[in-house]
């Protein structure tokens, strides 16, 4: 895009003072991490041995730990 500057654009960009681009994604709820943990595991009974689902289901008690 021409003429667009640093934080112009369709995606615009927040930057501190030093020039570091701030995370402005709003933070994961537990709750939220914990309903899609639940769907997971429950499908997981259902389909034992996929692999990406299991790690996924990972992935998600190692976060829902971490906010504790």
């Amino acid at each position: 895009m021409m003429g667009m500057g640093r934080g112009e654009g369709i995606h615009p960009r927040v930057f501190w003072p030093d020039g570091v681009k701030k995370n402005t994604c709003k933070p994961k709820s537990k709750a939220r991490l914990e309903r899609v943990a639940n769907a997971i595991a429950a499908h997981l009974e259902n389909h034992p041995h996929d692999e990406m689902s299991a790690a996924r289901l990972s992935n998600l008690k190692r976060q829902i730990g971490e906010m504790r």
